[in-house]
């Protein structure tokens, strides 16, 4: 059974083997590449609830599933080549450093943040987080020589470092949610916009894009 879907920043991937469901227009879309772990897809109701990402060289899709996986597919055909374990439910998201090198995967239930880094070269354990946040994570970054994690939500923005695991700066956020979060290609600047779905820095570093 074959087929297509697409999402932010991903041109349509053929997947072989999901199974698709939809209720009415209203309730979950749930892509199923292993019966224990679905992908859910919400495009109605919480469109930035999944956030596929494509490794730097092109050829992997990344994708959160919901009972703390990280599903990898290839970007050409759509099979399913890797699943990564080790996260939580809740909120996800995956991020690839810049030079396609290392993988993050981080999930956030009831404020707690669990963040795995995965190398690309054989896939083992680079460095893992776990944290009591103040409120619901909504953005994350990883600084491209993964040794900074940036995570903000509502009333904050706190950074981490990888090599410790401990928080190194606490930066408040009266009022509003961070919503988007990127490195400059240097590492020496962090974007962040409070009113966005999502933010990138461009690979020259001149110019930034931001989602609505």
């Amino acid at each position: 059974m074959t087929h297509w879907f697409s999402a932010r920043g991903a041109r349509g991937i053929k997947a072989t083997g999901f199974l698709l469901s939809l209720l009415l227009g209203l309730f979950p879309l749930a892509l199923l590449s292993a019966p224990e772990d679905p992908i859910l897809l919400l495009p109605r109701l919480v469109p930035g609830q999944v956030r596929p990402v494509v490794s730097p060289d092109g050829n992997l899709l990344a994708v959160s599933g919901t009972m703390g996986s990280v599903m990898l597919f290839d970007a050409q055909t759509g099979n399913l080549v890797r699943v990564l374990n080790g996260l939580g439910g809740g909120w996800r998201a995956v991020a690839f450093t810049r030079d396609g090198q290392y993988l993050l995967g981080v999930s956030e239930s009831g404020s707690r943040l669990q963040a795995r880094v995965w190398r690309t070269s054989n896939w083992s354990l680079y460095r893992q987080v776990t944290a009591q946040l103040p409120h619901w994570l909504r953005a994350v970054a990883i600084s491209p020589d993964a040794r900074w994690l940036a995570v903000g939500g509502w009333n904050y923005l706190q950074i981490y470092d990888l090599n410790t695991g401990e928080k190194v700066t606490d930066l408040p956020q009266p009022g509003r949610y961070v919503y988007g979060l990127d490195f400059s290609p240097d590492g020496q600047v962090m974007l962040n916009i409070p009113t966005a779905t999502g933010c990138n820095i461009t690979p020259s570093g001149r110019y930034m894009v931001v989602g609505a």
